[in-house]
């Protein structure tokens, strides 16, 4: 056959044929259709611009304006240039615009009768993308996500779009909006995108930059197959995104549904692989930092940096994971350092495999993704390093069927989980699954959690274990193969096993043994199983000391723990203890140097010591005990013994609370001597009771005193002293006390109030001593008494009770007492009231004979105090002492010679008290003289040099100050003295005893008012000072109107002592200053002095004219002798010369008769023991010239004296004669006889006259005359 016959020829020529035909026919066609387009349609192009806006505005269903058409052939079909074109918005927003438009008809639209165009190229788009509050993506109002068929909205546009073979976006400017989530707008600038459909599907690349507030760029890519928007579901293909700097924040809200993203910037490449829907495939390369993720239901979680390369692939329900170089950072550290992770991922299960990570830096972030829910995660939350890590699961990651997990480690910690111990810091390797697993430690620092066994966590240094579990019928089977341990306290091993069968606490056999351990270390390392209150209490008692040989045995049931009576178990560890020291309880004083055996044996402990001190008392047969260490209440039981100084053994109790309990009262005693000290203790642990104490003091021959509590000393006391929490008892301390045996007896009622009373005999002056120690001198004897003390809280109260019959008290009147007398004292001290410190003493002798009430110092040293005698009791007004004093008659010289022999509060280490006394009596009798009707007030404050007198009487109304210091000094401002001072009606005028003390102190008197026989007499000052035994009155001064007495004396105190005055009277009418002395009727006027020097034997007081020695000289003038009484003022009696008109007949009766005037009366005279001598006393006046000498006796009242009277006879009156010669207050009035002459002679020149005899009645005789002889009258 030919070549040309063959059927495949026929058929190509026969193809090649029609081809031609068909080829001609299109080349004609192109050419009408070129031929047409040139030259009809461009000409006429601008006329179809409105029709073909109107159709695309058909098939767009928008309105489409165009601005501008233009168009041109462009290979083998026509191009067509849009400008202007806009897309009308249904929508409020901008419409869809092109700055151009550029489209190429493809000649395939005339076969599916429909626009295709081969090209589309779109410059300067605006493209405005939103989805609105319905949930629809709108393109420039354009619905392209929902819609039905053939309508608007239908996404026929969309679709319309897909099946243009081409389409290229040039400088496109893209916002994005969505409304739905209320974000602000974003934009897209520069953007260039490429859309390419053909029969293997779609393409589409973008670019452009992104605003600032989205990265620095972003491209997108993707190929897939699918034609219907509709149908999107159904598309496949691949999506590829790159970023640079891209910031995800703005996103956060299209991520709500897997958490939200606060922040977080970086670069990377997503590409996914899609079909069905779903992704199928996922490979990302990213490097992130900074990011702020909160998944939802978990709380934020910060990852600083995120880097490496990710690979999931979906294989129908499992997804197969391969991470490579994966670093991820949380805020605590990096969890994963370019780590490798492996495996799959399936709801069913799983299988991953880590080549390291760190738990402790993935902590935060799977807790923040949910994972700690897994048991493997929520139970153990395991932390540390981690290597060749596999684990596995079936089912649910929340609850797995089976799992397994195996790691190395390196400082892991987990907590503990059942029956599983916890560990922290160790390292090793692990292998566990549902069945059970193996723990292998090999470890430095690190501890151990095994909370079923002991209650806190075991630190230790090195630790190495091997400790297998398994899980068994609803239980689990625990065997510690290997534990030693060691650390600072201790060095250890532990063994044994441990079943939890699900029910109950377990079995447990357990074995230790500790070679050394600081005693408060052993608290740490005792099983829970010691019971939470004996731990508790063992941490806080044991202070100090080493246990030795430490062993520990628990086994048993637990749940019979702590097997009372060894009943199905035993719970055993013992230790010795060497140099402890242990604070039983808070508060009470700690036992020191301990030597004892600890004991926990089941249900007891107990604490044997044949040797302990407690502040510094040993201690022997001391036993500490918990007799249920699991009762709801356990009670610590210490008994001890101790004998030594019963200071220290008063120590221990004031160092405990039974000071407190007792009120304070063995805190009060200091002691001397040994004692014996039994004492039993009962302190519950777990509860807010009161310790419970018994103990027995037992004294010998012992002193105490009380500190600050005014209870006698006691010395040789001997006795039992039996106390409790509640208080004391005793049947008698037998006991010597204020100077004398008594006997002590102490009961306490159910309130807690203590009771004690003392009886014995006393010496009287030792118990004033101690209550009322201004008292105590005067006190001689023993008595009776009874003490009676209350103690509550503190002291509450003491009596002191006696008769004081058998004491005598040697005070004067009316405080003196004779032994036999029974005056009742009664002394009652109570505690001073708040805010005030210290005790209130109270006293009252003989009921009302005198009372007083006392303030103590807390030390018992006297503060204030207040006696009365003769005068209501009331509480002391100041600090200091009062005392007040009422009584008819009080002698003031026996309390001075008291007073100056005793000294009350005197000596080195005397308290300047205050003082105020007050006296009141109708009689003070001061010596030989006395006061009436006196009020005297006498007060010193501390510091001050003198005592302030305020003193009232009918004779003297003054207010002075006194000086004690040395000889002491007076000086006093005298409103008024009356003189003479009324005798002492007890008291006789006497001379002052040789060697009586008479020493006076110095005087500053100022009387304002002197008062004479109920006259005033003048002001008077003196002013006396003591000089060696001499008292010198260096000055005194009286004035008066009427003259001016002054001198000064000198009382000397020697082998023979007197008083020695020198005055001088300057008076300018005598008269009216003897008026002032009671003498008005005495003298008349007269001018002139009065002086002398006088002394007397003894004393100032012993002044008598009888006894009166010295000379006196007197100078008047222009005076008249009034008559002058007789006894009044019997020296001037004489001297006036009345006797002479009485004795004598006719002779000079006219001039003397009613008193002598004269001119001058001047004269000398000695005294000698009250004997006025003088042989020159010359009168001279009008009637006549008196000269007189001799002398008067008056110790004797006699007078032997001779007068010459030479009359004037020129006057024809009575001659005056006569002046006084000495001061009545001084007391030299008398010296003569007041009645000397009789009848006057009127006319003898010159009669001389001998008078002799008695002062009263004389004798006068005329001895001689010129005309006259003698006559005898008597």
């Amino acid at each position: 056959m030919s070549f040309r016959r063959l059927p495949v020829v026929a058929s190509l020529k026969f193809v090649l044929r029609w081809g031609g035909v068909l080829l001609a026919g299109g080349t004609a066609v192109l050419a009408a259709a070129f031929a047409a387009f040139t030259f009809w349609f461009l000409p006429n192009l601008e006329q179809y611009r409105a029709e073909l806006a109107s159709l695309l505005s058909r098939q767009t269903g928008r309105v489409v304006t165009i601005r501008q058409l233009q168009g041109q052939w462009a290979g083998v079909a026509p191009r067509l240039d849009l400008y202007g074109v806009t897309m009308a918005n249904p929508r409020d927003g901008a419409a869809l615009s092109f700055e151009r438009v550029s489209l190429t008809p493809a000649w395939r639209s005339l076969l599916v009768w429909s626009p295709r165009f081969a090209h589309i190229v779109v410059d300067g788009p605006v493209v405005d993308l939103s989805r609105g509050r319905d949930g629809v993506i709108y393109l420039n109002g354009f619905d392209i996500s929902s819609g039905g068929e053939g309508r608007a909205g239908d996404g026929s546009a969309a679709n319309w779009w897909l099946n243009q073979p081409s389409l290229v976006i040039n400088n496109a400017r893209l916002s994005w909006q969505d409304e739905l989530l209320g974000l602000p707008r974003f934009r897209l600038d520069k953007g260039q995108a490429e859309f390419s459909s053909g029969l293997f599907g779609h393409g589409l690349k973008i670019t452009g930059q992104p605003s600032a507030a989205l990265g620095r760029a972003i491209s997108l890519s993707a190929q897939w197959r699918g034609d219907d928007v509709r149908a999107w579901k159904e598309w496949q293909g691949e999506l590829r995104v790159d970023w640079q700097g891209v910031k995800v924040s703005p996103w956060s809200r299209y991520l709500k549904q897997w958490g939200g993203v606060r922040s977080g910037e970086g670069d990377g490449v997503f590409q996914v692989a899609f079909s069905q829907g779903r992704i199928d495939r996922l490979k990302a390369n990213v490097a992130l930092k900074n990011a702020a993720y909160a998944p939802i239901d978990a709380g934020e979680l910060n990852v600083p940096k995120l880097g490496g390369q990710l690979e999931v692939v979906r294989d129908g329900g499992k997804y197969q994971i391969e991470a490579r170089d994966l670093t991820l950072a949380s805020a605590t550290g990096l969890a994963f350092d370019h780590s490798r992770v492996s495996g799959f991922w399936a709801e069913d299960g799983g299988d991953l495999k880590l080549d390291n990570a760190s738990l402790t830096h993935l902590a935060p972030l799977i807790h923040a993704v949910g994972a700690d829910k897994s048991p493997l995660f929520g139970k153990f939350s395991p932390s540390g390093q981690l290597h060749d890590v596999s684990v596995s699961w079936q089912g649910r990651l929340e609850a797995p069927a089976k799992y397994s997990v195996a790691s190395g480690f390196q400082q892991l910690a987990w907590a503990e989980t059942g029956p599983v111990p916890g560990v922290a810091g160790v390292t090793g390797q692990i292998r566990f699954d549902q069945a059970g697993g193996r723990l292998q430690l090999d470890a430095g620092a690190s501890s151990l959690q095994l909370s079923r066994v002991f209650p806190q966590p075991l630190g230790f240094e090195h630790l190495k274990a091997d400790v297998e579990w398994t899980r068994v019928a609803g239980g689990v089977d625990v065997a510690f193969r290997q534990l030693n341990f060691g650390n600072r306290d201790l060095q250890g091993w532990l063994s044994g096993k441990y079943r939890y069968t699900g029910q109950g606490a377990g079995q447990i056999d357990l074995k230790a043994g500790i070679d050394r351990v600081r005693a408060v270390r052993v608290p740490d390392y005792l099983p829970y199983a010691a019971g939470a209150d004996t731990i508790r209490w063992l941490r806080a008692a044991l202070k100090d000391g080493e246990a030795r040989k430490v062993t520990l045995q628990l086994k048993g049931n637990l749940d019979d723990f702590p097997f009372k009576g060894g009943r199905n178990g035993e719970f055993l560890v013992e230790a010795q203890v060497e140099h402890g020291q242990l604070e039983y309880q808070p508060g009470w004083p700690k036992l020191d140097d301990i030597d004892a055996l600890l004991r926990f044996h089941n249900e007891k402990m107990e604490i044997v010591s044949p040797r302990a001190t407690t502040l510094g008392v040993p201690l022997r047969d001391v036993r500490v005990g918990i007799a249920d260490l699991g009762a709801a209440a356990p009670v610590l039981d210490i008994k001890g013994r101790a004998q030594g100084e019963l200071a220290k053994l008063l120590a221990f109790t004031t160092h405990s609370p039974v000071d407190g309990w007792l009120g304070g009262f063995t805190g009060q005693i200091q002691a001397t001597g040994s004692a014996r000290f039994d004492l039993t203790i009962a302190v519950p642990l777990s509860a807010a009771q009161t310790s419970r104490v018994a103990g027995d003091l037992s004294f010998i021959d012992n002193r105490l005193a009380f500190t600050h509590w005014p209870i006698p000393a006691a010395e040789g006391v001997r006795g039992v002293l039996r106390f409790t929490e509640k208080g004391v008892l005793s049947n008698g301390l037998r006991m010597t006390a204020l100077g004398g045996p008594f006997t002590l007896r102490a009961t306490t009622d159910p309130a807690g109030r203590m009771t004690f009373r003392m009886d014995g005999e006393a010496d009287s002056g030792r118990v004033l001593q101690g209550y009322v120690p201004f008292l105590a001198p005067y006190a001689a004897g023993r008595s009776r008494y009874s003490v009676n003390f209350q103690v509550g809280k503190g002291l509450e109260g003491l009596n002191v009770r006696s008769d004081l019959v058998g004491t005598a008290i040697t005070a004067p009147a009316p405080a003196s007492k004779a032994a036999g007398e029974a005056w009742p004292l009664a002394v009652e001290v109570l505690p001073a009231k708040v805010p005030a410190s210290g005790w209130q003493v109270g006293f009252t002798v003989d009921n009302k004979r005198a009372g007083g009430r006392l303030r103590l110092a807390e030390d018992g040293a006297l503060s204030a105090a207040l006696i009365a005698v003769g005068r209501p009791v009331a509480d002391p007004p100041a600090p200091g002492l009062t005392l007040r004093v009422a009584q008819p008659v009080i002698a003031l010289k026996p309390w001075q010679t008291l007073l100056k022999s005793r000294s009350v509060g005197s000596g080195g280490g005397a308290v300047d008290w205050p003082w105020r006394i007050e006296l009141d009596t109708g009689r003070l009798e001061v010596g030989a003289r006395q006061f009436s009707g006196v009020s005297a007030r006498l007060a010193r404050q501390p510091g001050q040099a003198f005592w302030h007198m305020n003193f009232g009487s009918d004779q003297l109304v003054t207010e002075a100050d006194y000086y004690p210091q040395g000889q002491g000094r007076l000086k006093a401002r005298i409103a008024r003295l009356a003189l003479p001072l009324p005798a002492s009606a007890s008291q006789v005028l006497a001379p002052t005893a040789q060697g009586e003390d008479e020493s006076l102190p110095e005087l500053d008197v100022e009387v304002g008012n002197l008062l004479y026989s109920g006259r005033s007499v003048g002001k008077l000052e003196l002013h006396a000072v003591q000089s060696g035994k001499d008292w010198l009155l260096d000055r005194f001064v009286l004035r008066s109107d009427s003259g001016l007495l002054q001198g000064a004396a000198r009382a000397s105190d020697g082998a023979t002592p007197r008083v020695d005055v020198d005055f001088k009277l300057e008076s300018a009418n005598l008269g009216e200053l003897l008026g002032r002395f009671g003498y008005g009727d005495t003298f008349r006027k007269g001018e002139g002095t009065l002086g002398g020097k006088l002394h007397w034997p003894g004393g100032l007081t012993d002044y008598e004219l009888s006894r009166l020695s010295g000379e006196m000289a007197v100078d008047f003038r222009n005076g008249r002798f009034a008559k002058v009484s007789p006894g009044a003022a019997r020296l001037l009696g004489v001297i006036s010369l009345q006797s002479l008109p009485r004795r004598i007949r006719l002779d000079f009766t006219d001039m003397f008769s009613d008193g002598f005037a004269f001119d001058s009366l001047t004269g000398r005279a000695a005294i000698s023991n009250g004997v006025f001598a003088s042989d020159n006393v010359a009168m001279n006046g009008p009637a006549a010239a008196v000269g007189i000498k001799g002398k008067v006796d008056l110790n004797s009242e006699t007078q032997d004296i001779r007068v010459r009277v030479e009359p004037r006879l020129s006057e024809g009156v009575a001659l005056a004669t006569g002046a006084a010669l000495l001061n009545p207050l001084a007391g030299v009035a008398a010296l003569a006889a007041q009645k000397l002459l009789q009848d006057p002679v009127g006319k003898i020149f010159s009669v001389d006259y001998e008078v002799k005899g008695s002062l009263a009645d004389p004798v006068v005789n005329k001895v001689g005359a010129a005309s006259a002889g003698q006559e005898k009258t008597k």
